[in-house]
């Protein structure tokens, strides 16, 4: 017996709401979809020829957590869904100028019901960080509470809590 009510099957769409690709606008059709047809960013992925251990673990399809930066239109959408597809993960995009703490919650449990039903990665970007409040960004990058003492975790807010002055 199943623990889901409904057969999800392999043909369950990852986007929200499929589109046709012809049907998709031009920037979508003309987004690269691997590394080697992202054009720019040979300092962080270097070449094919000379990989860096970042374009190897995406590559290898087992990438780890980043912050991306940069100025609009300069690929961090892309590298992050370049990312997903080379991992085979799930994509969930959300704006943190928009998002609450309840949407952001809704993409980890929906992530964590993936990883346990299908054995799914989720990758989850999380664009405009910086627009967002201080508390809000405190939130979305406070380290898990699963602490093996209270030192330790003691040691790990202290830590979290400067490197948010940076934010």
């Amino acid at each position: 017996m199943s623990d889901q009510l409904f057969d999800m099957g392999d043909d369950v769409p990852l986007a929200a709401t499929p589109v046709p690709p012809s049907a998709a606008p031009l920037a979508v059709r003309m987004r690269p979809r691997t590394l080697d047809e992202l054009v720019g960013q040979e300092h962080l992925l270097g070449t094919p020829e000379k990989p860096t251990t970042l374009r190897r673990a995406i590559a290898e399809g087992r990438p780890h957590s980043m912050v991306l930066h940069g100025p609009p239109g300069s690929g961090k959408t892309t590298l992050a869904r370049i990312v997903a597809g080379s991992a085979r993960a799930a994509f969930e995009e959300l704006s943190a100028v928009q998002a609450g703490r309840a949407e952001v919650r809704g993409v980890i449990d929906r992530a964590s019901h993936r990883r346990q039903a299908r054995g799914e990665p989720t990758v989850f970007f999380l664009d405009e960080i910086h627009a967002s409040t201080r508390p809000s960004r405190t939130r979305c990058c406070r380290p898990s509470r699963r602490a093996s003492s209270r030192s330790s975790e003691r040691r790990r807010r202290t830590r979290t809590s400067r490197s948010m002055r940076r934010c």
